[in-house]
């Protein structure tokens, strides 16, 4: 498998307990700015590459048996920037699926 998945509940969850370690929002800056998960990191789906995520894996300290995750509104862009980046990156990647930001509770919620 290239990628995995997990349900907007579990990862709601894993956000509440503090186990999510990298989460990239691949909607546009726009889209962004008005509604994000907190802690989140924009990488917008038509920019986003292997370099750049290395990158924020290295800046975040991130292991590399630890998972990145994807979110977008829906879980397409999430599903097709795991597509770009799937066989790219040593550490696991995660899309969120069956909903997006829009979908977390109040309490998950930041602005730009």
């Amino acid at each position: 498998m290239k990628y995995s998945t997990i349900s907007i509940a579990d990862f709601s969850h894993k956000c509440q307990i503090g186990s999510i370690p990298l989460c990239i929002d691949v909607r546009n800056p726009d889209e962004f700015s008005s509604c994000h998960c907190r802690g989140s990191h924009n990488l917008p789906l038509p920019t986003i590459d292997a370099q750049g995520v290395k990158k924020l894996v290295a800046d975040t300290g991130l292991d590399q048996d630890q998972t990145v995750y994807l979110i977008c509104a829906a879980g397409t862009r999430s599903q097709m920037a795991a597509e770009k980046l799937a066989g790219e990156l040593s550490n696991p990647i995660c899309i969120v699926s069956g909903g997006g930001v829009g979908d977390l509770g109040p309490d998950l919620h930041a602005r730009s």
